[in-house]
């Protein structure tokens, strides 16, 4: 089903992503700690049911007595890519109306999301991809949650340090809602029309806390 020599990616909870082989067609596997596999499918059902045009779906799922897989469309992008890397062959039609078409799509990625009531938790550009035809699917559950008609849900802090909600930093215990969501939407959103590189160290938790 997939090449262990053919990593792309790292996702969250120790997540490793791979190319693989479904039917012929190239996908991306997704392999994933046993224990963390009720999570994603319970989110990715949802995301089926919903019929979400900017989330990247899940095509099926497999175990065997080490690992789940996890097995989507193959994305060949990430947005921080398109945006940072010169190389990307997609750098070159990255006008001002397409970067606003990608803000729109991620929003309404975003927006499908939450009105299912399921926070992210993990918003950011390496977890925004784009696919061969260039269309955005916001991607990575691994640390979602479903709110069960709640407001808010209180964790351990989690995510990408430099892509945290301000609330998550420096603190055990966080009550995660939907605008930590939004915060951290607001920052890709920056990155992806400004070109803005990420801010990284006491620098960056300085400014997110104003």
């Amino acid at each position: 089903m997939y090449n262990k020599k053919c990593k792309i990616a790292n996702g969250s909870e120790g997540a490793q992503i791979y190319v693989g082989a479904l039917n012929g067609n190239p996908v991306a596997v997704k392999r994933i700690n046993k224990d963390l596999l009720q999570n994603e499918q319970i989110i990715s059902n949802i995301v089926a049911e919903k019929s979400m045009s900017h989330v990247l779906p899940l095509l099926c799922s497999k175990e065997d007595d080490d690992f789940a897989y996890l097995v989507s469309p193959l994305c060949e992008w990430n947005l921080q890519e398109v945006v940072e890397d010169s190389n990307c062959p997609l750098k070159g039609s990255l006008s001002t109306e397409r970067r606003w078409q990608l803000c729109k799509e991620f929003l309404v990625g975003l927006q499908e999301l939450h009105e299912a009531g399921i926070m992210h938790r993990d918003i950011k550009p390496t977890n925004i991809l784009l696919d061969v035809t260039g269309k955005l699917l916001v991607a990575d559950f691994g640390i979602s949650r479903q709110l069960f008609g709640k407001s808010s849900v209180v964790t351990s802090a989690v995510g990408t340090l430099c892509w945290m909600a301000s609330e998550a930093i420096g603190g055990d215990r966080t009550r995660y809602t939907m605008a930590s969501d939004i915060q951290k939407t607001l920052l890709v959103m920056t990155l992806q029309k400004n070109k803005l590189k990420q801010q990284r160290g006491n620098d960056f938790l300085t400014w997110i806390k104003k």
